[in-house]
């Protein structure tokens, strides 16, 4: 069979490379969330919230404290019930994104917990999903530079498509990217 035409083929090699690349780029915006589903450990107990000593390295914290009375209040477009943004008392780095029960209409009548338990995300990273998260901490003044989001509630079993989207996407980027390399070896 004669080779295709030369601009096909440049088309073809341009398509498969653009998405093969395309694969790898979201595979990194995803892998956060891909590898704190792989945490099967208990949560990190930190104790008291007030005076506990965050780090990068902690991913599924659990602790004890108070959130501060100015929060946010918040809907999320797809997402069943509301959120509320509220600093940990006694800290300026550590902010608390808090899931409000569908059977409460709004925050009227809600009471935070006093324990929390969830995925804890640097501010300065993170990732997609709550980006404007960070924009709302941002421009009500505060500093995401060093801070922290415990996300209350959140586990690794709530990320387990997260992990296998990852998965589906590497072996996408990885056939897209092998074909191109054989389509430029036979056009040598």
């Amino acid at each position: 069979m004669p080779p295709p035409p030369n601009s096909r083929r440049w088309l073809t090699i341009s398509s498969l490379l653009l998405v093969g690349l395309s694969s790898f780029s979201v595979v990194a915006a995803l892998w956060p969330a891909a590898r704190f589903s792989l945490h099967h450990l208990e949560p990190q107990q930190v104790g008291p919230l007030q005076a506990a000593p965050l780090n990068e390295t902690m991913r599924w914290v659990e602790g004890s404290g108070k959130t501060r009375s100015d929060a946010l209040s918040f809907k999320r477009r797809g997402e069943r019930g509301s959120f509320r943004l509220a600093q940990a008392e006694g800290r300026d780095d550590l902010w608390l994104l808090l899931k409000i029960p569908e059977t409460i209409s709004g925050s009227v009548g809600y009471v935070p917990p006093s324990t929390f338990s969830g995925r804890l995300l640097p501010l300065r990273d993170t990732g997609l999903q709550y980006a404007p998260i960070a924009s709302m901490i941002e421009e009500s003044g505060h500093s995401t530079e060093n801070g922290f989001l415990l996300l209350d509630g959140e586990t690794p079993e709530d990320h387990q498509d997260s992990l296998w989207a990852a998965i589906l996407l590497a072996l996408v980027g990885t056939a897209c990217l092998s074909f191109v390399a054989r389509l430029l070896v036979r056009s040598a």
